[in-house]
């Protein structure tokens, strides 16, 4: 009887086995482009994690972890990684002393941008950022009796403490990408793109985005089309009357690779919409739709 029962045991042990818990790695490629690594969770202990995953990964790296069990940290350096001759790859990560967040929290509407906030583009180096920050905070520090600002100083610090962190600023620039083109889209249907209503928003809209890219990027300012359609959840038919206007008003240009980018009249055209939105007053019709002429 025993030597029947015995296969069922070891079929019932091995469906009551779960699987493996899942973790996300965030951190930077090789191009400096923040990154979320999905992986299996092989091995825990208190000092470090064993993980299978698709990408190779590089010794001395620093990342965040995303997982729903319970770890040491939210840390983790890689410490080695090898192929196990498939398609997987298996990586040691130890455990970093200096905890993180799973992720930087999503910035919400109204929050100040910590790129904006420190005077710096989106890709500036770590170098750059060091340097800009000491300049902000001697100017802002409150023993300074002159420019002293207590309360900038803070934000200014915090921020700089989120990204000079590695794998802290990843998970930012992951979650402020997210809520740009979130707080960009401005169609759900592909019915609520038509109309002169519509039309008008979909102007604004491009210009909006197309200035966002200005400030963030000055170096590549420029978007395509399909960037367009993405951002804004607008098919890219519907743009052709949206970009053809804003052209020909001069308010944004478009060079010889079709992208697109804001002009010095587009920037005073925009800013003009915000100053009404901020002081509570409606858009004015003349404004999104200029006389001709």
């Amino acid at each position: 009887m025993a030597s029947q029962n015995q296969p069922e045991r070891r079929v019932r042990r091995r469906n009551n086995q779960s699987d493996p818990p899942s973790v996300y790695l965030i951190g930077f490629d090789a191009n400096g482009q923040a990154q979320r690594l999905p992986a299996e969770i092989l091995d825990l202990s208190d000092t470090g994690l064993k993980i299978q995953l698709r990408s190779a990964l590089v010794r001395g790296v620093v990342y965040a972890l995303e997982t729903g069990v319970t770890l040491p940290s939210r840390q983790a350096k890689v410490t080695w990684c090898r192929s196990n001759f498939s398609s997987f790859f298996h990586a040691g990560l130890v455990f970093v002393e200096k905890a993180a967040p799973s992720a930087a929290p999503p910035p919400a509407a109204g929050d100040e941008d910590l790129y904006e906030l420190l005077q710096v583009n989106a890709k500036a180096t770590p170098d750059t950022l060091h340097r800009v920050y000491r300049i902000l905070a001697q100017r802002h520090h409150p023993d300074n009796r002159e420019t002293g600002d207590e309360d900038l100083f803070k934000r200014l610090t915090s921020a700089y403490e989120t990204l000079s962190e590695p794998a802290l600023r990843a998970a930012y620039d992951l979650s402020r990408e997210q809520s740009h083109r979130t707080r960009a889209r401005l169609f759900t249907s592909m019915e609520s793109t038509q109309g002169r209503e519509s039309e008008r928003r979909k102007r604004a809209g491009v210009l909006n985005v197309l200035y966002a890219r200005r400030v963030q990027d000055p170096v590549n300012p420029t978007l395509t089309v399909f960037d367009f359609e993405e951002l804004l959840g607008v098919p890219r038919d519907h743009l052709e009357f949206t970009l053809w206007y804003l052209k020909e008003r001069g308010y944004i240009a478009r060079s010889d690779n079709n992208r697109f980018q804001i002009t010095i009249g587009g920037v005073d055209y925009a800013e003009s919409l915000d100053a009404q939105l901020q002081g509570g007053e409606p858009v004015r019709s003349d404004l999104l739709l200029p006389a001709a002429g």
